[in-house]
């Protein structure tokens, strides 16, 4: 199909007759690549026996490549069919995502973790065919709501402006608009930026003036929100981000509820 974005091979890195692996543009981890079939095809299940063994001597050949070039700890390998599975792109793709020790706060559950808040194992487990065990003791109810997210911090000239407003104060009401549930604005005393120059009264040489540091604890989807409005304003921002885990212990009905970002 001429409008699908994979029936294009061009980006390959590694192929063979049926099938083709590339790059993941929006990756998960570094390394993250996609398996697909070359055959414009809407789902693994819609496959052919030959298609499904060609995507998949491609995910070995593709942890051999990235073993020598990522060297990472471990591996996700995850397929998505159907909208309400998360598929967005109705052509066949395997997910081969690397796993680094520390990119996540708890990775126990794996997979298990498209859908968050099953992602962890309960105290008792079910009996077989998903019924609880009769008489088990089931896992009391957490106090604490936690997700996994980023820690977002953008640098910020004391007086810059976007469309006449401070742009630290910008940042914090688009970040109000988009949902994002806090943020916080401070200025830096002191610091040195790429020429190695140390100065009080800037940060990063910009311009002589103060920077100020605005600071976001962010979902997935909020982070992604956030990026995308100040990418189409074209204003050029230095950031730091920082896988975070947060939450809220013993919340109240006054809290918002946590809204988990889609896989």
């Amino acid at each position: 199909m001429n409008d699908c974005p994979f029936c294009d091979a061009a980006d390959a890195v590694l192929g063979n007759a049926l099938a083709y692996a590339r790059f993941d543009r929006y990756p998960v981890n570094a390394g993250h690549l996609l398996l697909l079939t070359r055959r414009h095809v809407a789902s693994y299940f819609e496959a052919t026996g030959d298609e499904r063994a060609a995507i998949f001597e491609l995910v070995d050949a593709g942890k051999r490549l990235l073993d020598e070039r990522f060297r990472p700890n471990g591996y996700n390998i995850g397929i998505n069919v159907g909208a309400a599975a998360g598929q967005t792109i109705a052509h066949l793709h395997v997910h081969l995502i690397p796993r680094y020790t520390g990119d996540t706060a708890d990775p126990r559950g794996g997979v298990r973790g498209v859908i968050p808040s099953q992602q962890q194992y309960p105290t008792a487990a079910p009996a077989a065919g998903g019924g609880a065990k009769t008489g088990a003791t089931q896992a009391p109810t957490s106090t604490e709501h936690a997700m996994e997210g980023s820690y977002l911090r953008f640098y910020v000239v004391e007086g810059q402006r976007l469309h006449g407003a401070l742009l630290w104060e910008w940042l914090l009401r688009t970040a109000n608009k988009v949902g994002i549930r806090g943020g916080s604005a401070f200025h830096a005393m002191a610091g040195f930026g790429r020429h190695h120059r140390l100065h009080e009264d800037r940060f990063f040489e910009l311009a002589g003036n103060l920077i100020v540091e605005v600071e976001f604890i962010v979902t997935a989807d909020e982070r992604q929100k956030l990026l995308d409005l100040i990418a189409a304003e074209k204003v050029r921002l230095f950031y730091a981000e920082i896988p975070a885990r947060f939450g809220v212990l013993n919340p109240d009905r006054d809290d918002p509820p946590m809204q988990e970002s889609q896989s």
